[in-house]
């Protein structure tokens, strides 16, 4: 008999998350959106991520087999830093797109962030200026 493979999309349309349930038990998550970044506590984490309920509710993951962030856009990646703060030690694998490790491109984002421009989302969701690049770096 074949194992079940689970497909989750959450936040169609505002910024994507897809949680992946494996054979097995385990769960991976590619990408993450909420919009809230300033939770520190896993109550006020579980409260702004949607997708951290979503594991942590429907689904009761204890780990993560891998998390993955496809590209740097803010609708793709915000809110990772969330579940790594929330599974910390408990993620077998992370994968990052390959340019990332550019130093290149980590030079690009903390120039961003010392240029003090609030981008539109920023403004849109009355975050401080840098909040996402922060996230990235």
């Amino acid at each position: 008999m074949a194992a079940a493979l689970g497909i989750h999309l959450i936040g169609a349309g505002i910024g994507e998350s897809i949680v992946i349930e494996l054979p097995k038990g385990k769960i991976g998550v590619i990408d993450c959106y909420c919009s809230r970044l300033s939770a520190t506590t896993s109550e006020e984490r579980l409260d702004a991520n949607p997708t951290l309920r979503f594991l942590d509710g429907h689904l009761q993951a204890k780990s993560l087999a891998f998390i993955a962030l496809t590209h740097p856009h803010e609708d793709h990646g915000r809110g990772l830093s969330q579940i790594l703060e929330q599974y910390e030690n408990r993620i077998e694998q992370i994968w990052i797109f390959e340019t990332y490790q550019d130093e290149y491109l980590r030079q690009f984002f903390r120039k961003l962030l010392e240029s003090n421009q609030q981008l539109p989302i920023e403004k849109l969701l009355n975050d401080a200026h840098g909040t996402f690049r922060s996230e990235l770096l």
